[in-house]
């Protein structure tokens, strides 16, 4: 075995093996890792930004009469399911049943309310004492401390309880209302939900004398600051077999229940990181490619720089394959110790970054090294079997036609044409399977590689006959540039590692930078359209209020606060309601958001106060009432914002009337606009009359007061109607232009609305502006008729299609519909007693993230949180760019080791060349310049078909390749192609300069070596 003393004399080219082996572990061992840890990092960022029932999983069964014995089994059962989740996780056990309450005080009413009894073995862990004890035995009871003012009970009260009698010793309140433990409740919080008050914590030991029904419940709360996306998957898979491993294991299984929203949070986790897994393969693809390559390449260069070895080996008759077995194990050998010398720059760049977590594994490691071992071997080992199993040796300096075959450019172009109509007919590399389940199609995941290398490959099969015309146009006076285009004319083997390798990085880093620019603007688009604004609140029924939303206002940072209504089902899919102004003044998303809130304004509205105007004033006329009026107005701000305004009377009124009159609250919504009177709210009682007469309240003025004085609110007629019931009847007023309203026997309240306001069942057609998909579904276009049902209410919203656009901002479906919430209050006034507050809020903000975690602790623990710039999303899907950038260096570090690698392996193979040309008089400048022209010329020729290369990648599957890795991109809107201009041309600048260096070390090895007298293989 001549393998170790061979080793010496073949290092150039076997350097050039061990750098190969090392970039690519080293590289792609890194992408793996970071993509990894960076998927794990956006499972934590998306759980860190929910709280309550979103990060639990909770199961429940009927309490059995043996407790301990079921608490021990559903533990255990349990710990069977969840025994796949590496995450740390606590199991809180608690008893909960709707009791009824009865105070039995002196002098309490003795009326029954139904609260909640709890049962929790830690209050005093996770609450703080408001007033009282804590429980001395099982005889006390402790109440939540707003429940408890509802209830009217304090501590030292005697209560009965579901039948037993038992003493309130304290009440308490929730130390952290969003821990995960609480599930939610929002009791905790605010002490009633639901018709409901509690929750009234009560000893375990009481269940068996309680009239009740309770349930236990055992909630799964993970670590989230050690949350993975495999503990996610394994969460999501154990939820779905409960029902059945859990049979027979125990007791009262048959009422098993399974609730907690974590499964939401696993998905919402799918959302952004399933095109980190999408990208990742492609880039590593990509670089295997390149890697490929580039061994291929060097493999055929070893046999071509040391044919007259190999040649005079088989002629003193050395095997074949004993040949191609010696050389495999040489080139194996280089592998393995670049292989673990990339490794370990991997692992320990990791560390050093302080992110141990991406370090690959040691299975990954090896399987890294293994592989690219065996390819270095096979393709070396190949090379010299086919030169070696030939019955005549042509060597080095024969004249070849062409760098690589018809065959296998034919079949890599077909490759690649699969591959790139697969991806794009697709439109992205994840499909989903026959389960439903997102999956990464094998053949579209390969369509940057298959490309680039078809391209590459296409661009060599030019290079011959672009050498060649550059011979025959060369100029016979400059003997280097002569011999130069001659030599690359006719020994096109060494050209081969160069021009591949150098195409391939020049063509990622056109990828690269495309990819780039074109993830971050789609990425930031989508995001903003799917919040709808800087922040966008989400809440369950009711939403937030006045109080609220005046809160919102002072968190330091936000700019302007709006309500939005959002209304799923029906033919539309979903129906969001912003005003005008707050579409223009906080909606993202929509290039032309200004020319679509100026199409969802109607031409009418209701009451305007002028602006500056600080007090509202109403004058009634009332006849036959039993008492005076009550007077409310409800004031509807720019941003939609509904505020209702007691107004006292005033003294002072014009005889036969009485008026009212109170100062405006301060507009803190930051949404510019006049603000109008949406309704007035009469409270009135009728009172007994002589036959013939009937009690009457009519409005005579409305008027704001400003600084110029008292204004006249508009003399439209208003129409009158019991909240959420019939519409009133009218008689001639006295003084009350618009009629007086009659008042019935029974009617208690009378609520006037502006007939012809937007909105209402008098009103005009009110403008509603549909997503392209809406549009498409329903048939509709611009001027077309649209009939919108609205929840909780007969009344319907009658509209006119205004506009469509691509995609309606902070709509949860696709197909939706924007109107004016304005207007769809005031169809709700109209139509419901109780108006309900919008269950979101759009919020513009300086910082939306800073803002989000601020509003956190103010809003209800399953609220939602959305921003326009999602930077849990961002940092962890902008590792996809970071892979393309690492791809590219990669590439390019292999383009130099390529290019030095063939420089080194020509300073040993061309020396009879040098000593011939030194015997011709050719002085070592001159021979200096004629291998730099020859190796400037092969990666000049190599960056421009690269360039051209990369263009193509960019154009055909860049915009799929990115939208893979946004999520929840809109169907209907493309993934527009864009390029980092600068990046670009900061990584070209680079890559040239990098080959630049390495021909001007070629260039002084030559130098070098020529002065020194005559060359021998070194």
């Amino acid at each position: 075995m001549v393998v170790v003393p061979r080793l010496r004399v073949h290092g150039p080219l076997l350097s050039g093996f061990l750098g190969a082996a090392m970039l690519l572990c080293g590289v792609g061992l890194a992408i793996v890792g970071q993509v990894d840890a960076a998927v794990d990092d956006g499972a934590r960022a998306v759980a860190g930004r929910h709280a309550g029932a979103d990060l639990v999983l909770r199961v429940s069964v009927d309490l059995a009469d043996d407790a301990d014995r079921q608490d021990e089994q559903v533990r255990a059962a349990l710990a069977d399911s969840l025994d796949t989740v590496s995450t740390p996780w606590s199991v809180d056990r608690t008893i909960t049943a709707d009791v009824p309450l009865t105070v039995a005080a002196a002098g309490a009413s003795g009326s029954k309310r139904v609260v909640t009894a709890l049962s929790v073995a830690d209050l005093s862990a996770r609450a703080d004492l408001v007033a009282g004890s804590w429980a001395e035995d099982d005889g006390d009871v402790l109440v939540q401390a707003d429940a408890a003012d509802e209830l009217g009970v304090r501590p030292g009260d005697d209560v009965v309880l579901g039948g037993v009698g038992l003493r309130v010793a304290g009440t308490w309140r929730a130390r952290d209302h969003l821990d995960p433990r609480w599930v939610g409740d929002p009791q905790v919080a605010s002490g009633s939900s639901d018709g409901r008050f509690g929750p009234v914590v009560v000893a375990e030991s009481r269940w068996g004398q309680l009239t009740a029904e309770p349930r236990a419940h055992w909630v799964v709360v993970p670590e989230v600051a050690d949350l993975t996306v495999a503990d996610l998957d394994a969460v999501t898979r154990a939820r779905g077999r409960l029902d059945l491993d859990w049979q027979d294991r125990i007791d009262d299984v048959d009422s098993l229940a399974v609730d907690g929203r974590i499964l939401n949070v696993a998905h919402e986790v799918a959302l952004r990181t399933d095109g980190l897994r999408a990208v990742q393969p492609a880039v590593v693809v990509l670089l295997a490619a390149v890697g490929l390559v580039a061994i291929a390449a060097l493999a055929r260069l070893f046999v071509t720089t040391h044919a007259a070895e190999l040649s005079l080996l088989w002629a003193r008759g050395a095997a074949s394959g004993a040949l191609a077995g010696s050389a495999a194990v040489e080139a194996a050998t280089a592998t393995v110790v670049g292989g673990a010398l990339g490794a370990l720059a991997a692992v320990g760049a990791a560390h050093a970054l302080g992110r141990p977590d991406a370090a690959p594994s040691g299975p990954a490691v090896v399987a890294a090294v293994l592989l690219v071992s065996v390819a270095t071997a096979a393709l070396t080992a190949l090379q010299v079997w086919r030169s070696t199993g030939r019955t005549a040796w042509r060597g080095p300096s024969g004249r070849a036609g062409r760098l690589v075959g018809p065959g296998l450019v034919a079949l890599a172009v077909g490759a690649a044409g699969l591959a790139v109509w697969q991806l794009r007919t697709y439109g992205s590399p994840v499909t989903v399977d026959a389960d439903g389940v997102p999956a990464v199609d094998p053949i579209a995941v390969t369509a940057p590689a298959a490309l680039l290398v078809a391209l590459v490959l296409l661009g060599l099969v030019i290079f011959p006959a672009l050498a060649a015309r550059a011979e025959r146009r060369s100029d016979a006076g400059d003997v280097t540039r002569t011999l130069a285009a001659r030599h690359l004319s006719r020994r096109l083997v060494p050209v081969t590692a160069p021009v591949l390798v150098v195409a391939i990085a020049a063509a990622t880093l056109v990828t690269a930078a495309a990819y780039d620019r074109t993830w971050s603007d789609g990425f930031d688009r989508t995001r903003q359209l799917r919040a709808g604004a800087d922040v966008h609140v989400s809440t369950d029924e009711p939403g937030p209020d006045a109080a609220t939303r005046a809160a919102v206002a002072r968190v330091a940072g936000v700019r302007a606060v709006a309500p939005v209504a959002t209304e799923l089902g029906g033919d539309v899919g979903a129906l969001v309601a912003a005003t005008p102004a707050a579409l223009a003044t906080l909606g993202r998303g929509l290039a032309d958001r200004r020319e679509t809130a100026a199409a969802l304004t109607s031409r009418s509205s209701a009451p305007e106060i002028p602006a500056g105007a600080g007090e509202v004033a109403v004058e009634l006329e009332a006849t036959g009432l039993a008492g005076r009026p009550e007077v409310r107005v409800v004031v509807a701000d720019a941003g939609g914002a509904l505020r209702t305004v007691r107004l006292p009377r005033r003294t002072g009124s014009a005889p036969g009337t009485v008026s009212y009159a109170a100062p405006l609250p301060a507009d803190t919504s930051g949404v510019a606009g006049p603000r109008t009177i949406a309704a007035l709210e009469l409270g009135v009682e009728g009172r007994e009359t002589r036959a013939g007469s009937q009690p009457r309240v009519g409005l005579v003025a409305l008027t704001a007061t400003g600084p110029d004085g008292p204004t006249e609110l508009g003399d439209g007629p208003w129409t009158a109607r019991m909240p959420g019931d019939r519409e009133l009847t009218l008689a001639p007023g006295g003084q009350a232009p618009g009629g007086a309203v009659v008042v019935d026997p029974g009617v208690r309240r009378i609520r006037l609305t502006p007939t012809f306001a937007p909105g209402s069942p008098d009103g005009p057609r009110t403008p509603v502006v549909l997503s392209t998909v809406a549009a498409d579904h329903l048939d509709l276009d611009v001027g077309d008729s649209l009939t919108l049902s609205l929840d909780g209410t007969y009344e319907q919203l009658q509209t006119t299609v205004a506009r469509v656009v691509p995609a309606v901002p902070g709509a949860p479906d696709e197909s939706a519909a924007l109107v004016d919430l304005r207007a769809l209050e005031q169809a709700r006034l109209a139509g419901q007693n109780v108006v309900p507050s919008p269950t979101g809020l759009w919020i513009a903000a300086a910082a939306p993230e800073s803002t989000a975690h601020d509003l956190r602790r103010m809003l209800p623990a399953n609220a939602s949180v959305d921003t326009a710039t999602d930077a849990a999303g961002r940092t962890a899907l902008a590792t996809t760019t970071r892979a393309w950038w690492l791809g590219a260096a990669g590439c390019g570090l292999l383009a130099l080791l390529s290019l030095v690698t063939v420089a080194r392996g020509q300073l040993s193979a061309r020396h009879d060349d040098a000593e011939i040309l030194r015997a011709l008089g050719m002085s070592v400048r001159d021979q200096q310049r004629l291998r730099v022209r020859e190796l400037a010329w092969t990666a000049a020729f190599a960056l421009v078909v690269g360039l051209l290369a990369g263009a193509a990648v960019a154009v055909l599957v860049v915009p799929q390749l990115a939208r893979a890795a946004v999520p929840e991109p809109y169907p209907t809107i493309g993934t527009s192609l864009a390029v980092d201009a600068v990046a670009l041309l900061a990584g070209t600048a680079l890559l040239v300069g990098t080959l630049a260096a390495g021909i001007a070390w070629y260039a002084a090895r030559v130098g070098a070596d020529l002065r020194r007298g005559p060359v021998t293989d070194r």
